[in-house]
């Protein structure tokens, strides 16, 4: 029997909705909470680790201690209030390190800022658990006066309790401390922590905002989605992969690397290792690299500025990796590099030197893993950047580069860091569709004119509205609106559609989102039986300030986009 997939979506939905019918939520304040209380918004408890160690979470844990493979589940705190399913809601206020340890779900707890609240934690240690979801955390070592240079968010899978798995982190803020400017360089030495150390598999690390570490995030986990997070003054890297497969760096910003020591450093660094852990020893596949923006420092004036490399991925084998639509403006040689690239695609990435003063220009580079071990069936397309270097073998494919390096003629602003083409420049239109992708990093609709354009943008004319392209193709019948109301300060989108059609579209749902220029998420907005959108930011700092933004809407299978531009 063939199971449509929407079919399976609408099962999966209802079980999820006879799971979670009697799902609670508790509330847990430091100022007026007391154990003794019952949970509830008037009478709620007083710290998430005291909810913890008093065991009112009822969860399983694996069956052995220390853990072993093939060890089997068994209940604990059996008759708890809180179960699989409910919602911690934190108030604000400091609640100490959070250890979450022996805790296997049988689905999502969520522990959660409360609205309006910033609830500060020192730590977060996650070890032999899995289904969990953090949300809104404020994590700094600056909270107490030990614990610096560690793992400020610790996920781990090799402790006494056991793997830990399918972990979502989002909306966090984790910093070593909120303002480094007067650090020395022993400082950044001595006290910048790892933001966060992900150890199993399954994770999701989301919309955090990540600073004044060593490294943002270090992933020793396969099926990993980092994406949308800012990682913002480090000393070492900003994203690292150590060995694991199946993962996703999408759509990050990283910026203000500080150097320590003359130590190079990484924007993102990927590398394979052995089942002995020796760096180099095996094979990393199936990795996603796409739409991040890479800048090695935003000011002239930060310290302990240094060389920095973009993508650097020097210890291989890196098999089926996607490294496309990427901005990478930094003072080195290395732009973007795979040592021992197999079946890769590297393509659509605009690689600049950070100011036209630096001698280096990054460079697009495959290179040999060994002696004698060549790079293979990899493909180098579409992208701006200093030079391109092909060490591979003839498989190996380079074309439909741009390596002129006068970036002033090509950009709307370099001097400012705005990569956006020009109106005419060399690079619009000269791309190959082959192997394109199909929005850019801001996620305009390729292409917009005759051909691809070179580089991580596609140049549009930043009018309201424009046509847009449904799905695989094009669709007359259906129009996306989109405009803004200067009165209310509101982006407005509207979907018109016969109809005929509008049934189906109300019943299936909309879901309308709103990014910036540099592909950050603003806002997103699920209405199920209405085709329009009036969106305005909560957030005066980062409201709808003037700029380009796109609005995308999806409804089913079909995806449409168009853009707006706020003066």
């Amino acid at each position: 029997m063939i199971i449509k997939k929407r079919t399976v979506s609408y099962i999966l939905l209802a079980a999820a909705m006879l799971f979670n019918a009697d799902a609670k939520t508790f509330y847990i304040d430091p100022a007026s909470g007391n154990l003794s209380n019952d949970g509830s918004q008037a009478h709620p408890w007083k710290t998430l680790q005291e909810v913890l160690d008093n065991n009112k979470v009822q969860s399983r844990a694996y069956s052995t201690n220390p853990y072993a493979p093939g060890d089997t589940l068994k209940v604990i705190n059996q008759g708890a209030p809180v179960n699989a399913g409910d919602t911690l809601l934190l108030n604000s206020g400091y609640h100490g390190d959070i250890s979450i340890q022996a805790a296997v779900n049988a689905d999502y707890i969520t522990i959660a800022a409360a609205a309006g609240q910033i609830p500060q934690v020192n730590h977060i240690l996650i070890s032999g658990a899995s289904r969990w979801k953090i949300q809104g955390l404020t994590v700094s070592a600056a909270f107490d006066t030990v614990g610096h240079n560690r793992d400020l968010l610790y996920i781990n899978t090799n402790g006494w309790a056991g793997p830990s798995s399918a972990i979502t982190v989002e909306n966090c803020s984790l910093y070593t401390v909120k303002d480094a400017s007067a650090w020395s360089m022993n400082d950044w030495g001595s006290y910048a922590c790892t933001g966060a150390r992900l150890h199993g598999k399954n994770f999701i690390f989301r919309n955090n905002f990540v600073s004044n570490v060593n490294i943002g995030v270090r992933v020793i986990a396969d099926s990993c989605l980092i994406e949308k997070n800012i990682f913002d003054g480090f000393s070492e890297c900003g994203m690292r992969l150590a060995g694991t497969s199946n993962c996703a760096f999408n759509y990050n910003v990283v910026q203000g690397f500080h150097m320590v020591n003359n130590i190079y450093g990484l924007g993102f660094q990927g590398y394979s290792t052995g089942p002995d852990g020796t760096v180099g020893a095996g094979v990393v596949s199936h990795i996603s690299v796409v739409g991040n923006i890479i800048i090695n420092t935003l000011s002239p004036a930060q310290p302990f500025k240094g060389q920095m490399y973009g993508i650097a991925c020097f210890d291989g084998w890196y098999n089926d990796w996607t490294v496309e639509n990427n901005v990478v403006m930094t003072n080195t040689w290395y732009g973007i590099a795979l040592n021992g690239a197999v079946n890769c695609r590297i393509v659509n990435n605009t690689v600049c030197r950070l100011d036209t003063a630096d001698a280096s220009l990054p460079c697009i580079t495959v290179s040999d893993y060994s002696a004698g071990a060549k790079s293979t069936g990899s493909v180098l397309r579409n992208n701006f950047c200093g030079s391109i270097v092909n060490n591979g073998d003839t498989t190996c494919r380079a074309d439909h580069n741009i390596t002129a390096y006068n970036p002033d003629s090509f950009f709307v602003d370099y001097a400012n860091k705005d990569l956006r083409l020009k109106p005419g420049c060399a690079a619009i239109d000269s791309g190959s569709a082959d192997l394109a992708p199909v929005n850019d990093i801001a996620g305009t609709i390729r292409p917009q004119g005759g051909g691809i354009d070179i580089g991580a943008y596609e140049y549009f004319v930043p009018v309201a509205v424009m046509r847009p392209r449904l799905g695989p193709a094009e669709d007359g019948v259906r129009k996306l609106i989109v405009g803004y109301n200067r009165f209310d300060r509101s982006i407005y989108a509207s979907l018109k559609t016969t109809a005929s059609m509008r049934l189906l579209n109300e019943k299936n749902g909309y879901v309308f989102s709103v990014v910036d220029i540099l592909g950050k998420q603003r806002g997103t907005v699920r209405y199920s039986d209405k085709s329009y959108l009036r969106w305005r930011s909560a957030d005066p700092e980062n409201g709808t300030g003037p700029g380009v933004y796109i609005v995308t809407v999806k409804n089913g299978s079909l995806s449409m986009s168009s853009r707006v531009m706020v003066r």
